[in-house]
């Protein structure tokens, strides 16, 4: 009877994960380690490749080399209904021009790339035609950099080699489900990428219909695995161990019993993500502070030359007035045309100056959103600092 009990438990306890695991089994996973034997076959697991003579298969990975002409590869066969996604690549510089390790992804509204520019040492994040920069990065020739993009909700945040650069918080609402990747070789350069992967959960936005797996899929196949739980342990309580049982001594292998792993490995692990997070908070702090100081500057440009652009409109309208006086005199006409043709040099000097205006101004817009996304990838920084700490307190007390 005991016997029967047991089983009955156990198979309700299946029962209820098998349940709540369907939903799970929705998420997207993808990853392609590009090892194929020919470009054929890359091609027909659904790669579009623009420029095949730069694209080549080689050290289980594949080659797209850029000395000649732009070579890009594209993948295009995601399933819908991805909004939420982790998108990674895995590349080294071959050590021909200069590196960009880095990656495009596609969505339905927008295109975002990141990479790590070997030609101006820094790191670029696009929006569609809209290019920021920021960091500071220093290429070397057969090394590996793994460069990932994550968006949750409307946050998008870019990694290099596990560690926070960058974040962006995207203005657009509107939904935009995941399409697919590109890839496209550095200018004169050569870069063998390893994988190309991308993850996801089949989530909708809110306000949007979900994959069609109902939610009360959690709630039936929660019930049931929660009573066969307590089921579980009411079985090992009073039968498997009996009530009257003499209890035994930590260690011997009893069920329940807490089995301590050594955080050794751990400790090391939280310590040089901590190391890193400092280091990447220190780096970040001087981008800002760069920042800053490049929005004071160009306040004070704009500032100034709107100042100047006044002057001189005011002592060309002075000098217009003037000339007209001078021209109804036939002995002063030929002054009062020169200061006219001076007038007109003033206000054509104004328009110039307008146009260094603008340009100030849409310089200053570009480097108050490079600050609000430093500040916001700074936040994260310190987040991320407090919980490792808080990871390290705990190791370093059960080590």
């Amino acid at each position: 009877m005991t016997k029967f009990c047991f089983f009955a438990v156990l198979f309700l306890a299946v029962l209820g994960l098998l349940l709540v695991f369907q939903v799970r089994a929705t998420d997207f996973s993808w990853k392609d380690d590009f090892s194929y034997t020919t470009l054929q076959q890359m091609q027909g697991a659904g790669w579009v490749l623009e420029n095949p003579a730069g694209t080549r298969l080689e050290s289980g990975g594949v080659v797209i080399d850029g000395t000649d002409a732009d070579t890009v590869i594209r993948y295009r066969d995601f399933p819908s209904g991805i909004y939420d996604w982790t998108v990674e690549t895995r590349s080294k510089w071959l050590g021909i021009g200069h590196s960009g390790p880095g990656l495009n992804v596609i969505t339905e509204r927008h295109a975002y790339g990141m990479v790590a520019d070997g030609w101006y040492n820094h790191f670029a994040f696009s929006r569609d035609q809209n290019t920021v920069t920021f960091g500071s990065y220093q290429e070397q020739a057969d090394a590996w950099v793994t460069m990932t993009m994550t968006r949750k909700g409307n946050t998008i945040s870019l990694y290099c080699d596990g560690v926070l650069i960058y974040s962006y918080t995207e203005e657009d609402s509107a939904s935009s489900r995941l399409i697919g990747v590109d890839r496209i070789a550095p200018w004169r350069g050569v870069m063998l990428y390893d994988y190309y992967q991308a993850s996801g959960g089949d989530v909708a936005p809110s306000g949007q219909d979900n994959s069609g797996i109902p939610w009360s899929y959690f709630a039936i196949g929660g019930g049931v695995a929660a009573i066969a739980v307590v089921g579980l342990a009411v079985y090992f309580h009073f039968f498997a161990q009996g009530s009257g049982a003499a209890s035994v001594a930590p260690g011997a292998g009893t069920p329940g019993q807490t089995l301590e792993v050594p955080q050794t490995n751990g400790v090391a692990q939280l310590q040089n993500r901590i190391q890193q997070l400092l280091s990447s908070k220190a780096s970040l702090q001087s981008q800002i502070q760069e920042t800053e100081q490049k929005i004071q500057q160009l306040t004070q440009h704009i500032e100034a030359t709107n100042s100047q652009i006044e002057k001189q409109l005011e002592q060309a309208n002075a000098m217009h007035t003037q000339a007209l006086e001078l021209l109804e005199n036939p002995d002063t006409a030929a002054a009062g045309a020169n200061m006219e043709t001076q007038a007109q040099y003033l206000r054509s000097e104004a328009g110039r100056m307008k146009e260094i205006v603008q340009k100030f101004t849409s310089d200053l817009q570009s480097q108050e959103q490079l600050l609000k996304n430093l500040e916001e990838t700074r936040k994260q920084i310190d987040e991320q600092l407090r919980q490792s700490q808080e990871q390290l307190s705990i190791a370093e007390r059960s080590s």
